[in-house]
């Protein structure tokens, strides 16, 4: 009895560990889906606003994100930038900027329902306050560092896209 009861528990124990592991990995996914519908978003949303670019990038940080109902608002940092194969990893075009994303989950897709940028100039600090809730509000005011974080993220991104080209050729 008691070795059919040490099998039982130790049994419980590996299906609670694989559960936690698949639970971690659905989580990962979840957020890489969101990832790229808010770049595929704000690359799109871009397009228009800067040079013609032959590639563009974005990658942001998110401050905080806050879930309600199938949607979820995003308060992040981001750094969009335009790139051509001839002038290799120096920007053409771009902007950063702090950005409120709102987002409608379907099953595993999201769907952006909303977005807005701050003000610029005198207005600037006052429209993130209004969009953004205090503690992020705060966050990104005061950070100071977000430019440099994100720089390098996108040279990973340009490189990556920049080798991918050398194959080709």
């Amino acid at each position: 009895m008691k070795t059919v009861s040490k099998y039982c528990c130790v049994l419980f124990m590996i299906l609670l560990l694989l559960n936690g592991c698949s639970s971690s990995q659905e989580k990962k996914k979840d957020a890489e889906n969101m990832d790229k519908e808010i770049s595929k978003y704000i690359i799109d949303h871009n397009k228009n606003a800067y040079v013609e670019t032959e590639k563009q990038f974005e990658v942001h940080k998110i401050y905080g994100k806050t879930e309600k109902k199938g949607m979820v608002d995003v308060y992040m940092y981001s750094l969009y930038e335009g790139y051509n194969h001839e002038t290799m990893a120096k920007p053409q075009s771009g902007g950063s900027r702090p950005v409120f994303i709102r987002l409608q989950k379907d099953g595993e897709k999201y769907k952006v329902i909303d977005y807005k940028e701050p003000k610029s100039g005198e207005s600037f600090v006052t429209s993130i306050k209004k969009m953004f809730p205090s503690e992020y509000a705060k966050t990104t005011i005061n950070d100071s560092d977000k430019a440099k974080d994100l720089q390098k993220m996108m040279e990973k991104k340009v490189n990556k896209w920049l080798s991918e080209l050398k194959k080709v050729d």
